[in-house]
């Protein structure tokens, strides 16, 4: 039994590897766009939730400060995100997505819609339900950083 589990777990592996190269794919877009893997999250986690410090995106990207400010500034130099002090406290610096790069995220998150829902159009409701299932299982095993819970 825990020999075909581990069998399982090998084939696993090797589909996740050999569909992760197909959604990566989809990032094509973003070199069309001059953005990178990072700014597009960045400005997709801003545009869903709103301005944010470079803390609070280091805090919720699960990513260390400087390599947020890094990202941060990259996007601020394409015009995708503006930097404003908070009016509460000068020291605090909120990222905001900019007009520009609203309608670069949406654009790149329909390509990628559209790219997502022609790999799996062809499963059905109840097998497109199942997935949810499973990598809803996985995430929460995960949790927010991505990193196993053990």
């Amino acid at each position: 039994m825990e020999h075909d589990k581990e069998q399982l777990i090998r084939r696993l592996d090797y589909l996740f590897s050999s569909v992760g190269k197909h959604f990566t794919n989809a990032r094509k877009g973003f070199r069309e766009a001059n953005v990178s893997g990072p700014e597009f999250f960045l400005l997709r986690h801003i545009h869903m939730q709103g301005a944010r410090s470079i803390s609070q995106l280091a805090e919720q990207l699960a990513l260390n400060q400087a390599t947020v400010s890094n990202v941060v500034n990259s996007a601020a130099k394409k015009d995708l995100v503006v930097k404003e002090k908070d009016s509460k406290d000068r020291r605090v610096t909120i990222i905001q997505v900019t007009d520009k790069g609203r309608k670069t995220v949406n654009r790149l998150q329909q390509q990628r819609f559209k790219r997502f829902r022609s790999i799996l159009n062809h499963l059905s409701t109840d097998e497109l339900q199942t997935l949810e299932k499973i990598f809803s299982k996985l995430l929460d095993r995960l949790g927010s950083t991505g990193t196993s819970r053990e």
